[in-house]
């Protein structure tokens, strides 16, 4: 057997090796974390009703139907639920698995397309520590499923293209943007089509792509297999389903988006160099290298003899593209371009240095390993806490994304292993200081806690403002959000209520009950603090005459 059969083998294992240790740092400490508020905890909770109601259809937030999204994903969440203990780390698991969806299609499509293991070794490592990619494989969310589906139909578009007799490709191609569809909806079409045309005209090749395939029955196909959870949610619920589906989800979040969610037109210039650290650097060589060949080929002509290139670059302007006519804009919607940079840069890597031999894995263990003994040792003293150890490990990451502008070296495989393996070691360690940054890992689940023994059947929960995923997940009733004046008459019910809210509002609730008109009525409010010196639940006198006076702190 050869020297170079020998190692292309080594880097075969050496590749999954990466992949199965990236998974690892995925699952590690997965429900260290609580649920992040909103999105994260409005997923899991969804979940949770659907296996508490059996009602599996149509997805239910406090008990109320909550048609925004296509269930697939949160089915994934409810049958991951049922499967482990641990509430917090089920409702991610799903994320971690279509993480591995990703490692594997990306590796099978390097494997093709790139020259050797040790490149396609190289891909995974830098796909597999994306900052956002690395995020969102860890969070309750349906966004990394969707990029799944966008990247493979993508990939095999691609493979149709330089392939056409095998129109099997072109066929599994819609079919996974129709699966990208049922998890959250047209976008999962919309970001493949523009690409691959843009692919296609950019080459001259449209009309001739065109006339290869069946475009139009192709499509009739992708939607008949997209909608039929809409028609059955729309035969339940009726006009009012379609007129939510057409108006506010389809063309809302496009034309509208809401103020919360509403970006200028280049904010995706922006948030792309950020969403690929710490592999900015490495990105910005390759276009730079890309700008130079243009110039020097010719527009058309670079794309005709780079076919490859061109197509990772429609990948992104396409999808960036796309994402920018939108008024709605939000970091992860950009998620569905992640794959296609990632491929880009291993290509970037690999055009611009020889592949090293089997020990080039060696320096960066070394550094991984000094990496992980400081920052660990650091954290045992106690002398990294908070936004110090944030901060240090966002400088490591600033260090590893800019260092390759200036060092040839670090453009080789050993660097890009290197900074992978140390990138993984640096985001565990933000993650041990997010649980002292309240303010910027956000969660409500203390309140429901808090508020969980004092629930009692034949109890009305009410709050006077938006009730929080994560409390609903405690409290595992329903909590109906009235208006401040509201309060009164439900307070002077026969009907035990309980008052849920923050303490300037619960006070602001007793002043008013303590006014003359109100404390003629004899309506009484007993208030508690609840324990954490935020929020305060208030009772009426028919919960304390049932269940007793509750027990805590009176809030004066």
């Amino acid at each position: 057997m050869s020297t170079e059969m020998v190692s292309n083998r080594a880097w075969g294992w050496i590749a999954i090796a990466l992949g199965a240790l990236i998974v690892t740092s995925l699952w590690f400490r997965l429900g260290a974390l609580p649920l992040y508020e909103p999105d994260e905890a409005r997923y899991a909770e969804v979940s949770r009703e659907m296996n508490e109601t059996g009602q599996f259809l149509i997805p239910q937030l406090n008990y109320e139907p909550r048609i925004k999204k296509p269930a697939l994903f949160q089915w994934l969440v409810a049958g991951s639920q049922r499967l482990f203990n641990s509430f917090d780390a089920a409702s991610r698991v799903p994320s971690v698995l279509a993480g591995l969806l990703m490692l594997l299609t990306l590796g099978w499509a390097g494997r093709r397309v790139l020259p050797s293991l040790s490149a396609v070794a190289g891909l995974i490592a830098i796909q597999g520590t994306m900052i956002l990619f690395w995020m969102m494989a860890r969070m309750a969310m349906v966004d990394l499923w969707m990029a799944w589906c966008v990247a493979l139909a993508l990939l095999l578009l691609y493979g149709w293209e330089r392939q056409r007799e095998r129109r099997v490709l072109f066929w599994l191609a819609g079919l996974a943007m129709a699966l990208g569809f049922n998890f959250k909806g047209p976008i999962a079409l919309a970001i493949p089509l523009v690409g691959f045309w843009l692919y296609a005209a950019w080459r001259g090749e449209a009309g001739t792509l065109w006339r290869a395939a069946p475009w139009i029955r192709w499509f009739l196909v992708v939607v008949l297999l997209s909608i039929p959870w809409f028609v059955a949610v729309i035969w339940r619920q009726g006009h009012e389903a379609s007129n939510y589906f057409l108006g506010n989800e389809l063309m809302g979040r496009f034309l509208g988006g809401g103020e919360s969610r509403a970006r200028g037109l280049f904010y995706y210039v922006g948030v792309v160099p950020l969403v690929i650290i710490p592999w900015t650097g490495l990105f910005l060589v390759g276009i730079g290298q890309v700008i130079r060949d243009l110039r020097a080929a010719g527009f058309r002509a670079w794309a005709i003899a780079h076919p490859w290139d061109s197509f990772l670059l429609c990948w992104g302007m396409g999808g960036a593209l796309f994402l920018s006519l939108g008024s709605a804009k939000m970091i992860q919607y950009s998620l569905p371009l992640i794959p296609g940079l990632a491929l880009f840069v291993a290509h970037t890597v690999n055009r611009k240095s020889p592949i090293p031999e089997r020990q080039a894995l060696g320096w960066g263990v070394i550094v991984l390993a000094g990496v992980a003994m400081g920052v660990v040792g650091l954290a045992r003293l106690g002398l990294l806490k908070g936004a110090i150890l944030l901060s240090t490990c966002g400088v490591i990451l600033l260090i590893l994304t800019v260092l390759p502008l200036f060092s040839l070296r670090w453009r080789s495989l050993r660097g890009v292993i290197g900074t992978a393996l140390i990138t993984l070691v640096v985001y565990q360690g933000a993650q041990l200081s997010l649980p002292d940054l309240p303010n910027l890992w956000k969660t409500r689940r203390d309140f429901g806690r808090l508020a969980k023994p004092y629930i009692r059947p034949g109890v009305k929960l009410l709050t006077h403002g938006p009730v929080p995923s994560s409390v609903l997940t405690e409290v595992r009733a329903p909590v109906t959000e009235i208006d401040p004046w509201e309060s009164i008459t439900a307070f002077s019910g026969a009907e035990p209520v309980m008052l849920l809210g923050r303490c300037p509002e619960i006070r602001h609730l007793q002043t008013i009950m303590g006014m003359p008109p109100y404390r003629a009525m004899g309506i009484e409010v007993v208030t508690i603090d609840a324990g954490n010196g935020k929020y305060a639940f208030a009772f009426n006198h028919a919960y304390v005459a049932r269940f007793g006076l509750p027990a805590g702190e009176p809030l004066y």
